[in-house]
C-alpha cells in the first residue's frame, strides 16, 4: 500500500520541486487515486500544510469468510475473464476451462437440480475459479524527477492524546523527512487519555536525470508494480504489451495492456427463480 500510494502520487505529478496544486486539482487527484485503487483503499485525504502534503488514508479490509456460515451460496464471477482453472468441492460447476464469463455470472451453483428443473436441495458452493483477466495501465515518467529513499532510521514515538493534545512520553522527533504511521496502543472508557505509538521512518531525496530508454524501462516497472500490488498468492501477470508510447520534451507516456491470472470466484446469495415465469425475483 505504501508503494501503491507513492507511485500514484508521482503519476499525478505530486512530488518535490513540482508545482503546487489547487484545491480542485487535489480533490480530482484524490478521487482518481481512490477510484483506481478501490480494492485497496477505503478512504484517502490529501491535506496541504505549507509546502508539504500530508496524506491520510484508510486501507480497505477484506472480511474473512465465515466458515461457520453454511447458508446456501453460489460462486459468481467478480469480473469478466477467460476461465483457466476451476474446481469444486461442493455445488455444481456451470462453467469450464476456456469459457468466457461476464461479471456476476454463476460459476458454481449451490442449487442441486434433478433432471432439467427439479430442485432437490441447496448447498453452500465451494471451489476455486482462476481466470485470465485484463487491465490497461497508463504511466507518465518525467525525464527529471526526485524520489525518496529510506535511510533505515526508525523512531518510535509514544505519546498521550488528552482532549486532542499530544503529550510525548518518549521518542519525540520532528522532521519534514519522515513517513509516519500511527497505532492506538491503549484506550479505555475509564481513562482520560489515549496512548499512541507513532512510527517514523526517515528518508532522503535522490535526484534522477534519465534518458528515453531509461524512462521506458522505469515506466514498464511502475506499470507492473501497479498490477502486482493488487494480486494475492497464486495470482500473477501472464503477459504485457505496450499499446502506446508518447515521447515529449520533458516526459514519456506509455499505455500497457496486461493479461493477469487471477482468482475471480466470490460467494454470493443464490438468486431464487419465480416458479411461474422463470424470472429472477
Amino acid at each position: 500500500l505504501y508503494n501503491l500510494i507513492n507511485n500514484s502520487l508521482k503519476e499525478n505529478n505530486i512530488s518535490i520541486y513540482k508545482r503546487k496544486k489547487s484545491f480542485k486539482e487535489l480533490k480530482k487527484i484524490k478521487d482518481k487515486i481512490l477510484k483506481n485503487n478501490e480494492d485497496s483503499l477505503e478512504w484517502i485525504e490529501i491535506k496541504e500544510k505549507g509546502c508539504i502534503y500530508n496524506v491520510e488514508l484508510t486501507a480497505r479490509v477484506k472480511n474473512k469468510e465465515n466458515n461457520s456460515d453454511n447458508n446456501p451460496k453460489d460462486i459468481v464471477a467478480s469480473k469478466d475473464g477467460l476461465i483457466k482453472y476451476i474446481t469444486s468441492s461442493s455445488g455444481v460447476k456451470l462453467k469450464d476451462v476456456n469459457d468466457y464469463v461476464k461479471k456476476g455470472e454463476v460459476l458454481i451453483s449451490g442449487n442441486i437440480i434433478k433432471g432439467e428443473d427439479t430442485l432437490i436441495t441447496q448447498v453452500r458452493a465451494k471451489g476455486k475459479v482462476y481466470a485470465e483477466v485484463w487491465y490497461t495501465v497508463n504511466i507518465t515518467i518525467p525525464f527529471n524527477y526526485v524520489e525518496y529513499v529510506e535511510t533505515g532510521k526508525v523512531i518510535n514515538h509514544y505519546y498521550l492524546d488528552i482532549a486532542g493534545k499530544k503529550f510525548t512520553l518518549i521518542g519525540k522527533y520532528d522532521s519534514n523527512f519522515t513517513m509516519n504511521t500511527k497505532d492506538l496502543v491503549l484506550e479505555k472508557p475509564y481513562l482520560f487519555f489515549k496512548l499512541y505509538k507513532e512510527t517514523k521512518r526517515e528518508y532522503k531525496y535522490k535526484e534522477f536525470n534519465i534518458n528515453e530508454n531509461e524512462a521506458y524501462k522505469e515506466a514498464l516497472k511502475r506499470s507492473e508494480n501497479k498490477i502486482k500490488s493488487k494480486l494475492n498468492d497464486n495470482e500473477y501477470i501472464i503477459s504485457k504489451k505496450v499499446l502506446k508510447k508518447e515521447v515529449f520534451r520533458s516526459k514519456m507516456n506509455i499505455e500497457v495492456f496486461f493479461k493477469v491470472y487471477e482468482n475471480i470466484g466470490v460467494t454470493s446469495n443464490i438468486v431464487e427463480k419465480d416458479d411461474l415465469n422463470g424470472v429472477s425475483n
